[in-house]
């Protein structure tokens, strides 16, 4: 089996309750004692409004209004900090 490659891609539907965790801030020159951190900020994706900044947000026209496209990179859940991927949220304004 190869190893998977960025132009794989999934598409799929989240919970509106998720939480998913964003890639920890990078360490500083001299660490301190204990090990590196493995999460940074809290997403909800179902919020009206996120508390984090999307990475990338674009609005455009469609037939039927005004169509939003957000898209935040480098997200994992808070149990599988190792599997990285990136969200894309659509809203009609």
């Amino acid at each position: 089996m190869s190893p998977r490659e960025d132009k794989d891609a999934l598409l799929g539907r989240l919970r509106i309750n998720s939480k998913l965790r964003c890639a920890p801030p990078p360490r500083p020159s001299q660490p301190g004692p204990g090990r590196p951190r493995k999460h940074g900020e809290i997403l909800h994706p179902g919020w009206d409004s996120p508390e984090i900044p999307p990475d990338e947000d674009i609005t455009a026209m469609h037939l039927k209004g005004e169509l939003r496209l957000r898209r935040w990179q480098q997200l994992h859940f808070e149990d599988v900090a190792d599997t990285v991927f990136g969200l894309w949220i659509k809203n009609n304004c």
